[in-house]
């Protein structure tokens, strides 16, 4: 599967993508037909060979890393301050392990499509109407903290001058930072951790339409009609989303605890779209058109940072030093354990995302 330059994924993995669509026509009179589509596409990548493997536990045997989850395999990001560039995905180019912060990924993601439509020609009229139900089922694990740098799945690891300098003494330099390094003493450690074995995001929409193609003259032909469409409150497959009280620092869990499932969210549900146009025919080979419509453009939910960052199916965990000369944890003493969010009361407090190790 190729990617495209701008894509920092790294490794060689496999892609699939299924697509297809079945049709079928039925003429009831000369002048009533009716059509009917059903499309389905699959877009499935899974992950490189060897990130599958839990390495920082295996091998590295660094405390807080152990995961039975595909999420948290490959090596933990080992970053040594200086010795090369800014690096991509987050992750300076002088680092022991992963090149990004979002590897390992896997993508399940379905899409569904049922069309029909009637055509009714009647005089000069051509009216046709039609409803459309679009089903989209993403599910896909992609670990990612985008404040979090060196919060990764398999562990993160920064290693900084000062840990190994002098207080009041000369300009620390990269040197120091590889001694950081050696003596396993990183500045911030952090790590991402996916509960659910995968993100899902699951979401509707619905549509109906009616126009009318009215031939006025040979000269002239007047298109109009409007649409309707609705979009039910997304939701995560065996649950609703979830939203974040700042004055109680909980984030509400739709359909849990009692919570009605879209939380009680109410969507406008009177989109109307109006279209109209019209066709002057100026010449046997000259044809002038205008025409003026408004159309509903859904927010991608399942494409925004919030659908993978959201607390609770997903947590960074983030030690910091308390001080440029000091360090937040040891390699030897490794990661906290998170323990699996608790979703029964439909209400859960959101936990510090960085905290003071000494």
């Amino acid at each position: 599967m190729g990617y495209s330059p701008s894509n920092s994924a790294v490794g060689t993995g496999g892609g699939k993508i299924y697509s297809g669509a079945v049709s079928a026509t039925y003429i009831f009179t000369t002048n009533l037909v009716a059509d009917a589509y059903y499309g389905y596409s699959r877009n499935a990548v899974t992950t490189p060979p060897q990130l599958n493997k839990n390495l920082a536990w295996t091998l590295l045997q660094i405390p807080g890393t152990q995961s039975s989850q595909l999420q948290g395999g490959g090596l933990p990001a080992l970053m040594i301050d200086g010795f090369g560039g800014a690096g991509s995905g987050q992750i300076p180019e002088s680092t022991l392990g992963p090149y990004n912060n979002f590897q390992p990924q896997n993508i399940q993601n379905h899409e569904s499509e049922y069309t029909g439509n009637v055509t009714w020609i009647r005089g000069a009229h051509n009216i046709r109407g039609g409803t459309e139900i679009n089903l989209q089922r993403d599910e896909e694990f992609q670990i990612q903290a985008t404040f979090c740098g060196y919060c990764i799945g398999s562990g993160g690891f920064q290693f900084s001058q000062g840990t190994t300098q002098l207080s009041g003494g000369p300009a620390g330099n990269d040197y120091n930072a590889f001694a950081s390094f050696l003596l396993g003493l990183p500045a911030n450690a952090g790590k991402v951790t996916l509960f659910p074995p995968q993100y899902q995001f699951y979401q509707n929409i619905y549509a109906f339409y009616l126009r009318d193609q009215w031939q006025v003259s040979r000269k002239l032909t007047v298109t109009y009609g409007a649409r309707w469409e609705a979009f039910p409150f997304p939701n995560r497959g065996s649950r609703g989303l979830e939203y974040f009280v700042p004055a109680d620092d909980k984030m509400v869990i739709c359909g849990e605890g009692g919570n009605p499932r879209d939380c009680g969210i109410t969507k406008d549900r009177r989109r109307f779209a109006p279209r109209a146009g019209i066709a002057w025919r100026l010449t046997n080979s000259t044809v002038i058109r205008a025409g003026y419509g408004l159309t509903n453009d859904p927010t991608n939910y399942g494409a925004a940072p919030g659908n993978r960052q959201n607390f609770p199916d997903i947590v960074a965990t983030a030690l910091t030093s308390p001080n440029s000369f000091s360090y937040a944890t040891t390699l030897r003493q490794g990661l906290p354990a998170v323990a699996t969010p608790n979703l029964s009361s439909g209400a859960v407090p959101v936990p510090l995302t960085a905290a003071s190790s000494r």
